[in-house]
Formats: C-alpha cells, sequence, structure tokens
C-alpha cells in the first residue's frame, strides 16, 4: 500500500495535469497504461505563466515550434530566449520550474519515471557506468529525433 503524498511532495505528472488547466494539452497518453513513461502533445497561442511544481518524474520537453518569446527556469537553468526547433529540455524529477511564454507554441512533453532510463540502459546496453557522459539538461541538439511542425 503506497503512502499518501504529503504537502510539499513531487506529484506525478499527470496528476498535476488534470488539477491545472495547461493551454493547448490535446493529447495525453493517461488511458494507455504505460508503465514509467507519459506524454502530452501541447499546442497553443495564448501568453501564459505557469508554477510547475516539483514532478515524480523527469520533464522532457521538445520543442517541435518554439514560442515567439520564452522565460524557463527550474535547477540551475535561467533561459530567456526560446531554443531552436527539435531542441530538448530537461527538467529534473524533483525540481519545481517556473514558465513564461507567448505567441505559437507546439511542445511534446514527455515524463520518465527517473529509474526507467537505467533499467533500459542495463538491459539493452550494461553500460560501464564509469564511462558514461550525461549531457547538459537544456537545449539538446538531436537531430535525428526533431519532430515535424504540422
Amino acid at each position: 500500500m503506497e503512502a499518501a503524498p504529503r504537502r510539499g511532495d513531487p506529484i506525478r505528472p499527470l496528476d498535476w495535469l488534470e488539477g491545472v488547466r495547461v493551454p493547448g494539452a490535446q493529447t495525453t497518453s493517461g488511458r494507455l497504461g504505460w508503465v514509467g513513461l507519459e506524454a502530452v502533445r501541447c499546442r497553443a497561442e495564448p501568453a501564459f505563466e505557469l508554477e510547475q511544481p516539483a514532478l515524480t518524474h523527469h520533464w522532457f520537453v521538445q520543442f517541435v515550434r518554439p514560442p515567439q518569446d520564452m522565460d524557463l527556469r527550474y535547477e540551475g537553468v535561467k533561459r530567456h530566449l526560446p531554443p531552436a526547433a527539435g531542441a530538448i529540455s530537461l527538467v529534473p524529477a524533483g525540481s519545481p520550474a517556473r514558465w513564461r511564454w507567448s505567441g505559437h507554441r507546439q511542445w511534446l512533453h514527455v515524463y520518465l519515471e527517473p529509474g526507467l532510463l537505467g533499467r533500459v540502459a542495463a538491459e539493452a546496453f550494461n553500460p560501464d557506468p564509469a564511462r558514461l557522459a550525461v549531457p547538459p539538461p537544456d537545449n539538446l541538439d538531436l537531430p535525428p529525433h526533431r519532430g515535424r511542425s504540422s
């Protein structure tokens, strides 16, 4: 039996999204029964400001179509300009974030349970932990993973 979350504890991404009205959230994986992975596709036009509490999952944001203006702050990251289309930012699990944006935008949000990446890497690659390099959590540029704007 799981203990009930206490005030200030990280919350699950889709539980948080149900309680806050995020403009443009169109499609979610909430009913697919995925384990350790959740996804949300967002498209919106209005200006918006969002105080996001600490979440239980890592939050990857792919900027399919970046907003015109953006301000983003979270653990060690202060971004005052939108990144290029296709860029990815990572908000680590347990880190609150503050977002402000304006203009048309399209994002893909992927939420990963913290232990999922390690389990998959261990199964697939049996990596040597001494040789693993972690890229910076903001503005990853991965051309093969860029989405197409629609």
